[in-house]
């Protein structure tokens, strides 16, 4: 996963293996842009993103229904 990023918008790049599935949505209270890739698992550390003065303050990840990722 690499981050480009600026003030006002950042793109974030997953460099797969193989394609995947995937299903994007937003929430709201926080606002936030949900990304499920099916049988997918992460082999990064986000927390080594630069996020600073991007405009992501944040990513999260997480195994979703046992063989997908959330980001």
């Amino acid at each position: 996963m690499r981050l480009w990023a600026a003030p006002d918008h950042a793109r974030l790049v997953f460099d797969l293996t193989a394609a995947a599935e995937a299903s994007v949505f937003s929430l709201e209270n926080p606002a936030r842009l949900v990304i499920d890739l099916d049988e997918s698992q992460l082999n990064t550390d986000v927390s080594t993103l630069p996020l600073d003065g991007s405009a992501i303050s944040a990513v999260r990840t997480g195994v979703r229904d046992g063989g997908g990722l959330r980001v």
